[in-house]
């Protein structure tokens, strides 16, 4: 006869409750996976966002200093008053 040996019920449990333990730690860890792969998607896309924001942002100031420019050979050195659209020369 072969030595065989048979677990408790109560080892059977352990046993049964540490296969189940990890599948709920890979179960959860896959769910943290995905989670991240979206936050990661998020990411990219607020990142591509940010670029097209600051591109516009640096032609705005270009087209500023376009306007600027303009300005300033129609009428000289000054200051612009945003509040009335009036401008006044430099004292020279």
């Amino acid at each position: 006869m072969s030595d065989v040996t048979k677990f408790t019920d109560q080892e059977m449990q352990s046993i049964a409750q540490l296969q189940n333990d990890y599948q709920q730690h890979i179960f959860s860890l896959g769910q943290i996976d995905l989670e991240k792969t979206d936050l990661e998607q998020q990411l990219q896309e607020l990142l591509t966002k940010r670029t097209e924001v600051f591109n516009n942002w640096k032609k705005t100031q270009q087209d500023e200093n376009n306007l600027l420019s303009t300005l300033s050979q129609k009428y000289g050195d000054g200051s612009l008053n945003i509040k009335d659209g009036t401008f006044k020369p430099l004292s020279k």
